[in-house]
């Protein structure tokens, strides 16, 4: 992983799954094309709470704010991957 200008370790945008070079104002990573772009909201599949980016040791994922009763997670690929599916 290479170290972005802010100092986090790079990772996908969690809008495209392009290389982030920068964080928004919500603190997501993201590409420079979605920069200016709202805050990305999820809900979870499991329980249908809100889930929230969290940083990890292996980097960004989404987590069920309704941790501990369900403890879901997603990594911003799988999410990615749930919305083109939900596309289709």
């Amino acid at each position: 992983m290479v170290k972005m200008k802010n100092g986090t370790k790079s990772t996908i945008c969690v809008y495209c799954g392009k290389t982030a070079t920068r964080m928004n104002k919500w603190k997501q990573p993201v590409c420079s094309e979605h920069v200016i772009k709202g805050e990305k909201k999820r809900d979870c599949p499991e329980c249908g709470a809100t889930m929230v980016l969290r940083k990890g040791k292996f980097g960004y994922f989404w987590g069920c704010s309704a941790f501990p009763n369900c403890d879901k997670t997603l990594s911003i690929q799988q999410e990615l991957d749930l919305d083109k599916d939900k596309k289709e």
